[in-house]
């Protein structure tokens, strides 16, 4: 007639068995996750990048998008979430690329893929989601000077 299943603590085990898979997949996520990211330090050659005035184009249409007085060098980073502070995992670096998440809270989130071509010189590719909206870009930026005392 009917086949019972066993039961352990009032639930039938198979969903037991899921919700035991389910915690340990969080823990081991939660373990792994923290050793994958470098600390934003362990981007060596971000310090090298010149401060002052950049102009940011799109690498498409060549067309200027925005300048930007950059007096830290992090700022390249998170173009699309200029001010909020975030918080930043660098998920791969080698000598002149790194890529970056960064978590601003309800402002948004986004990924960062910056490749360094010169102490003057990025490519920027970042996409993420800015107060709900999506997002997405690929940028040239250009070290042009210093920044306006205005």
């Amino acid at each position: 007639m009917f086949k019972t299943r066993p039961v352990i603590f009032g639930k039938p085990a198979p969903y037991l068995a899921l919700l035991a898979s389910f915690v340990i997949g969080l823990s081991v996520m939660s373990i792994a996750a923290p050793a994958s990211a470098l600390v934003l330090d362990d981007i060596p050659w971000l310090s090298n990048l010149k401060t002052g005035l950049w102009e940011v184009k799109d690498r498409r249409s060549g067309e200027l998008v925005d300048k930007v007085c950059v007096r830290d060098p992090k700022q390249l980073l998170q173009l699309r979430h200029t001010g909020p502070l975030c918080r930043r995992d660098v998920l791969r670096q080698d000598a002149t690329h790194a890529y970056v998440y960064y978590q601003c809270g309800a402002k948004g989130h986004g990924y960062t893929n910056i490749i360094m071509e010169g102490s003057n010189l990025m490519q920027i590719t970042s996409q993420g989601l800015y107060e709900n909206s999506p997002f997405q870009f690929s940028a040239e930026a250009r070290h042009v000077g210093a920044c306006s005392s205005s």
